[in-house]
C-alpha cells in the first residue's frame, strides 16, 4: 500500500470521486498518475482512486497487488496482457499495467462512478427483486464472457462490494486483482485470507482449486445480500452442518424461481450449482426450468462425470436389447422346436384353400429333395385343348421323425420353378385347310372335329 503521505477517502454522497490530495505533495506513479484517494483495500492489495495527467485528466482506479517476487510479476504481465483486451459493457477497461521500481503492481482501470451493491444495501435497504434480477443478469452476462475467453478468466472475488451500481442504474463488475487464468491441469489454488473474502468465497476457495462454478457461488452469495440484507452463512460452516435460511425466510416477496436460483448457486458442492454463469442467466430469465435433465445432470455431475454417465447408460440400454432380442429368439426357437419333434403343426403349414398346379410341400431328407408327382388327367374334353394337367387332390404332408436336417418352414413357400416336368399336353389330330365354300346350311360352319371339316 501507498505509504509516506496520507491517503484521503475518495467517495462522497453520490459514491463518485471527490479530488482530495490533488495538490503538490499528492503521490505520482509513473509520472504520469496522481492518487487522489482511497477507494478500498482487502488481503491481497487496495485500490486507489487516480487522475491520469498524460491524457484529459480522466480518472481511473489503480489496483495494487501485494504479491511480489519474479514468479508473481511474470504471472501478472501475462494476465494484464490478457485483461486489456477485454471489452464488455459491464466490465471496466484495464488500460494500463505497470510494475513498480519496489516490485508492486498495478492495474490501471476506468473508474466507475456510483455506488458499490454493498453501499446501496446499507443505504436503500435490500433491493426489490426487480432491480436484483436486472443487476444479476448483467453480472452473470459479464462472468459468461470472461468464463468464454481462451483460457477461462476466473474473477474468484465477486462480492457485493466489488459490484458497483453507476447513477444510470446499471451494474458493473469490477475489481480483477485475484482475477487468475484458468489452465487446463493447473489448480488455481488460493487461502481465503489471501484471496477471496470470507462470506462469499465458496468451500474450494479456501483451500483447492476454483473454476467458473466459484464466480457462480459469488454471484448467489452477493444477491442472497443484496435481497436479504443478510450475508450468507460462510462455507466452512454450512459444510460443518449448519444451516442457510431460506431467502423466503428473510424476504416473504421472493419469488420461487429466484430462491432456487440462490440457493443452487450458494451449494457448498460445487457438482450442485449450476455449472456455469450462462446457465444460471438462462434460467433465471425463464429458459430453463428446474427439472430439465441437462440442469439436473449438471447440479450433481461435472462435465466429466456427465460424459461418463451417459457413456454407461448408452451401453445398459444396448446390453438391455441385446437380452431382449436374445429372450425372444429364445422363445420362438422353443416353439418351432416343440413343432419338429411332435407338437401341433401350424394350420398354414398346409395351404387348403387354393389348389395350386405345384405341390406346395417339399419334404426334405438327408440325402434327397423329393416332391408329389403330377397326376394324370383323367378324362379328356373334345371340344378343347387342355395345355396343363388338372389340379390334383390336396396334398397332406407325411410326418417324418426328427432328421438333423431342420423341417420346411410354418409358411409355405412358392417356388419360382417347378422342381419337376409338367405332362405333355394331349394329342389331337389337325384338320386340313378350311374348305373356302359354304356350308350348304347358310346357318351353318365349318368345324374341324377328329380331323375332319364337319358343317354344323
Amino acid at each position: 500500500m501507498l505509504t509516506g503521505n496520507k491517503i484521503g477517502s475518495a467517495k462522497t454522497e453520490r459514491g463518485c470521486a471527490s479530488e482530495v490530495n490533488s495538490g503538490p505533495q499528492a503521490p505520482l506513479l509513473e509520472n504520469r498518475y496522481q492518487i487522489l484517494g482511497l477507494l478500498g483495500q482487502g488481503g491481497m492489495g487496495a485500490v486507489y482512486l487516480a487522475r491520469d495527467l498524460r491524457f484529459q485528466q480522466r480518472l481511473v482506479a489503480l489496483k495494487e497487488n501485494h504479491a511480489r517476487g519474479y514468479a508473481s510479476q511474470a504471472q501478472f504481465r501475462q494476465e494484464a496482457e490478457v485483461l486489456a483486451r477485454l471489452r464488455h459493457t459491464h466490465l471496466p477497461r484495464v488500460t494500463d499495467s505497470f510494475v513498480a521500481p519496489d516490485g508492486r503492481q498495478f492495474l490501471v482501470m476506468d473508474y466507475i462512478e456510483g455506488l458499490s451493491l454493498e453501499e446501496y444495501v446499507t443505504r436503500h435497504g435490500p433491493a426489490t427483486e426487480e432491480q436484483a434480477r436486472a443487476w444479476m443478469d448483467q453480472v452473470l452476462d459479464a462472468l459468461d464472457y470472461l468464463h468464454g475467453q481462451t483460457p477461462p478468466i476466473i474473477h474468484r472475488d465477486v462480492k457485493p462490494a466489488n459490484i458497483r451500481i453507476t447513477p444510470a442504474g446499471e451494474a458493473v463488475l469490477v475489481d480483477f486483482g485475484l482475477t487468475k487464468l484458468l489452465t487446463p491441469g493447473v489448480l488455481t489454488a488460493s487461502v481465503v485470507q489471501k484471496a477471496g473474502s470470507p462470506g462469499y468465497a465458496p468451500i474450494e476457495q479456501y483451500a483447492g482449486g476454483t473454476d467458473q462454478r466459484s464466480d457462480v457461488y459469488g454471484v448467489g452469495a452477493a444477491f442472497y445480500f443484496a435481497l436479504t440484507g443478510q450475508p450468507p452463512v460462510e462455507a466452512p460452516l454450512r459444510a460443518a452442518g449448519q444451516t442457510l435460511p431460506r431467502p423466503r425466510q428473510l424476504h416473504s416477496s421472493l419469488s420461487a424461481r429466484m430462491e432456487v436460483a440462490l440457493t443452487r448457486s450458494l451449494a457448498v458442492n460445487a457438482g450442485e450449482r449450476f455449472q456455469s454463469a450462462g446457465e444460471m442467466r438462462a434460467y433465471l430469465q425463464g429458459k430453463s426450468g428446474p427439472l430439465d435433465l441437462g440442469s439436473g445432470l449438471a447440479r450433481r455431475f461435472n462435465p466429466t462425470q456427465q460424459k461418463v454417465g451417459f457413456g454407461l447408460l448408452a451401453a445398459l440400454v444396448v446390453i438391455v436389447l441385446t437380452l431382449g432380442g436374445w429372450m425372444g429368439w429364445t422363445v420362438y426357437g422353443q416353439g418351432r422346436s416343440g413343432d419338429k419333434h411332435g407338437g401341433t403343426p401350424p394350420l398354414t403349414a398346409i395351404p387348403i384353400s387354393q389348389p395350386t398346379a405345384t405341390p406346395a410341400i417339399i419334404e426334405v431328407t438327408n440325402t434327397l429333395t423329393q416332391t408329389p408327382k403330377p397326376v394324370e388327367t383323367e378324362e379328356v374334353n373334345a371340344d378343347r385343348v387342355t395345355s396343363t394337367p388338372k389340379p390334383t387332390a390336396t396334398p397332406t404332408a407325411t410326418r417324418k421323425p426328427p432328421t438333423a436336417t431342420p423341417m420346411p418352414t410354418d409358411t409355405p413357400v412358392p417356388t419360382a420353378v417347378p422342381t419337376s416336368i409338367p405332362p405333355a399336353p394331349i394329342s389331337v389330330p389337325e384338320c386340313p385347310p378350311k374348305p373356302s365354300n359354304p356350308c350348304a346350311d347358310r346357318q351353318q360352319d365349318w368345324v374341324c372335329e377328329n380331323g375332319t371339316w364337319v358343317c354344323k
